[in-house]
């Protein structure tokens, strides 16, 4: 907690703080794992893994200013062409993009209306949601993609929509707009990947490095004033997500982020 307080502080010093919209895009891309718009909506679903909402979206919040502080960090990082060339030959398993898809995500309250936008083949966003649609847009890789959708969308051709489905009172269907096999990457690509790798490993020095350079204050502990009831009401570890959109566990700041 002490080391999310100094973050945020750093990051507004520099004017980098997280917006409520940035919150809001990540918890999208969680909720989207589940099949549920972000919000109240999705509020069943925390709760069910034993998390207070806002205390999950408070870590949310957290996530994302540690990885905005690490990237503020990386940039202190130097990593060499003949480190970067060793990476590559290290790793060759690593230097293949995995096969993507992109998809439309089209939604509603009216099943007739649904429907009658998926049988019409419609795929641009703006002229669905003059129907009255909620539409999203997602790129994922292929193992990324929520398990409702991977096995219609893997059958499916490029502007071709999955059958309807009843979710939480809602009726949906995806529309696949592309989907790309797995492929070798670039020269340029692999330098990329393999900066950003070697980057990372070394984060958790700078990160500590930073940490004991003394400029921070001091940091005092109240005494505890919650109620037994109140307090059993905050999860023993803080709610964070992986790059899957699950509900799991926080990682701390020194930890290596894919």
């Amino acid at each position: 907690l002490v080391e999310q307080v100094l973050i945020r502080r750093e990051l507004a010093v520099r004017d980098r703080s997280v917006s409520d919209d940035d919150v809001l895009r990540l918890e999208e891309t969680v909720s989207s794992g589940y099949d549920e718009r972000p919000g109240p909506e999705f509020d069943p679903w925390i709760e069910d893994a034993g998390l207070a909402p806002d205390l999950w979206r408070e870590q949310l919040r957290a996530r994302l200013e540690l990885e905005r502080w690490q990237a503020e960090l990386a940039r202190s990082i130097a990593v060499g062409e003949e480190e970067v060339e060793a990476y590559v030959a290290a790793h060759p398993d690593e230097m293949v993009v995995p096969a993507q898809v992109e998809y439309l995500l089209v939604s509603g309250k009216d099943k007739a209306r649904v429907e009658a936008a998926r049988k019409s083949g419609a795929s641009d966003p703006a002229a669905l949601r003059a129907e009255g649609l909620d539409v999203r847009r997602f790129r994922r890789s292929v193992e990324s993609v929520p398990d409702i959708w991977g096995e219609e969308l893997a059958r499916a051709v490029p502007g071709g929509a999955t059958p309807l489905r009843e979710t939480g009172g809602s009726w949906r269907y995806a529309v696949l707009l592309d989907r790309q096999s797995d492929r070798p990457r670039t020269p340029a690509e692999m330098y990329a990947y393999a900066e950003e790798r070697l980057m990372e490993q070394r984060l958790p020095e700078a990160f500590d490095a930073w940490l004991d350079q003394g400029a921070h204050g001091r940091a005092l502990v109240a005494p505890q004033r919650a109620s037994p009831r109140a307090a059993a009401t905050v999860p023993r570890s803080s709610p964070s997500v992986g790059r899957r959109g699950g509900l799991g566990r926080a990682r701390g700041p020194a930890t290596r982020r894919r």
